[in-house]
């Protein structure tokens, strides 16, 4: 529940609203061949001997049979569309592996206005994720249009009418070219897909297009006056980062006080899983553990000047539907790449006290531009070094050891990981204490210096994995340091989507001379001091 003593803690953020008018796996399956579905037209059935020769058939064929069988393969292409927007679909198997088929390799899809284009293998990640959110009940209606073009390219337009999980009217348009392929025989149709633009209302994706203008235009002037809507005010500041997230000691935590909305009784909460066709349903508690984990693996980038958006998607005095956008980058590297993640949800005021809101529903879209478990994999280890340095840079007390052991903590879903130091071969939580006598007995005062070997990674990312560091650690006698080595076992937790730390080995403290340390390439630790917590306003 939200009160007016939240709000003071909050910040605004940028506000989108936009009249939109407008490879892995798959790509073994993109052309396969299919059964011939409907009957034979013009030279489909032609030997395999033929095809070259087909090009010159195509061209010679009258206008009126070239339209004709053009018509046939556009009504088929459409229908696939169609099809495979919804998963309630009783065809939709069929048809989105059909789909599949007719994508071209080298294909690009444009979706809702995102500047980042989608291949054929992320296309058919997304259609199948986002089929989950729509309905065909109680309606769906459906139109597509053919384009006059040239005798070897094809382009459909392609409308449907249906209701999304939230029980709202949703819009897709559909915007397909196509060319006549002569070399690769598909038996569906004779054309492949090699670009696609999707726009209409666009909830789940990219810029948001409202579906009634008149019910906006019934409570504002104009659309900036959205700005004014106190509800619309609640929450652009509820999914803004506090000051305190926006210190230069902690600058990527990501908003959190909205989760306060959620309730126990009234709240419901689906998140895409991948490996899962459908949304899992998660408790608000699960949830709040599951976007814990999600804030340590993911981050806003540095320079990003917008990193979240609200986008509104139906709007009245007691209720709200929008869509918030993160652009997120998973870990710390500046070369990271950039994903947008969509949280969608409707709010409405509490019949007993309309003062407050609360979450009726909230679901994490699907981000089809990532392979959530692979990349995880990938930036696991710099993630987690990440978290270590920026624990141990603010220690109150450099000598502080379980302080700068409880980065690696935090990367659990309860309790702590099983700990191993030295050459023990049992795991045991008062290792830990051994651990930090024996920095205290050799008079060590603080990691100065941390490496990270080059390490090569089998994907698809396996459920569970390994990965080291090496740490430094100064003395109170500048010319001697330690060296340790860091290995750490993880496990991939499939409810979180995220890989947990299971055991921790920090081998033995090998003495060294200051500076040497062979092919080693150490970076120094850079340490702050340490800045209290700005006054709350």
């Amino acid at each position: 529940m939200f009160s007016p003593t939240t709000l003071l803690l909050l910040f605004s953020i940028s506000f989108l609203v936009v009249d939109s008018s407008k490879i892995h796996d798959i790509v073994k399956h993109v052309g396969k061949r299919f059964e011939n579905i409907d009957d034979d037209i013009g030279p489909i059935g032609l030997a395999s001997a033929c095809w070259v020769g087909f090009e010159c058939e195509w061209l010679l064929y009258p206008e009126e049979k070239v339209e004709a069988t053009k018509r046939t393969h556009a009504t088929k292409i459409a229908k696939v569309f169609v099809e495979s927007t919804s998963a309630q679909d009783y065809y939709f198997e069929k048809n989105i592996g059909l789909l599949e088929t007719l994508l071209d390799p080298e294909m690009s899809a444009e979706v809702c206005g995102e500047t980042n284009k989608m291949n054929a293998y992320q296309f058919m990640k997304y259609m199948r994720k986002v089929s989950t959110s729509y309905n065909i009940f109680p309606y769906r209606h459906y139109a597509f249009h053919m384009e006059q073009t040239d005798r070897k390219t094809l382009d459909i337009k392609v409308n449907v009418n249906q209701t999304d999980s939230f029980g709202k009217p949703v819009e897709l348009y559909f915007d397909i070219s196509t060319k006549l392929d002569i070399y690769e025989p598909n038996e569906f149709s004779r054309f492949r897909i090699y670009k696609i633009v999707q726009v209409g209302t666009c909830a789940e994706q990219g810029t948001v297009a409202f579906n009634e203008w008149a019910e906006i235009d019934d409570l504002i002037d104009d659309i900036e006056g959205l700005k004014g809507k106190p509800s619309v005010k609640l929450f652009f500041k509820l999914f803004t980062p506090s000051v305190q997230q926006l210190e230069d000691r902690n600058p990527n935590k990501l908003p959190r006080y909205w989760l306060a909305g959620l309730t126990k009784t009234d709240t419901k909460i689906n998140v895409c899983r991948e490996g899962n066709a459908d949304a899992v349903e998660y408790t608000p508690d699960q949830f709040r553990v599951w976007y814990k984990h999600f804030g340590l693996m993911w981050y806003t980038p540095k320079d990003e000047i917008d990193p979240t958006q609200l986008q509104v998607i139906e709007i009245s005095n007691n209720s709200i539907v929008a869509r918030v956008t993160m652009k997120l980058q998973m870990g710390h590297a500046k070369d990271a790449k950039v994903h947008d993640w969509n949280f969608k949800f409707s709010a409405k005021k509490k019949t007993d006290d309309p003062k407050e809101w609360y979450i009726e529903r909230l679901e994490v879209l699907c981000t089809p531009t990532v392979d959530l478990k692979d990349q995880s994999l990938l930036s696991m280890r710099e993630v987690v070094t990440g978290v270590f340095m920026d624990n141990i840079a603010y220690l109150p007390d450099p000598n502080n050891t379980n302080a700068a052991l409880s980065a690696i903590y935090r990367f659990r879903k309860t309790g702590l990981p099983d700990f191993q130091h030295f050459t023990e071969t049992r795991y045991s939580k008062l290792q830990r204490i051994a651990y930090a006598e024996e920095r205290r007995r050799r008079n060590i005062t603080m990691y100065s210096k941390i490496y990270l070997p080059d390490e090569e990674y089998t994907l698809p990312a396996p459920d569970t994995a390994t990965f080291g560091f090496w740490t430094i650690s100064s003395t109170t006698d500048k010319d001697v340091e330690y060296e340790n080595e860091w290995v750490i076992d993880i496990k991939w937790d499939e409810v979180d989507q995220v890989y947990l730390i299971e055991k921790l080995h920090i081998k033995g403290h090998t003495k060294l001379v200051a500076g040497e340390y062979g092919d080693k390439k150490y970076v120094e630790i850079e340490y702050h001091k340490r800045v209290p917590d700005p006054p709350i306003k």
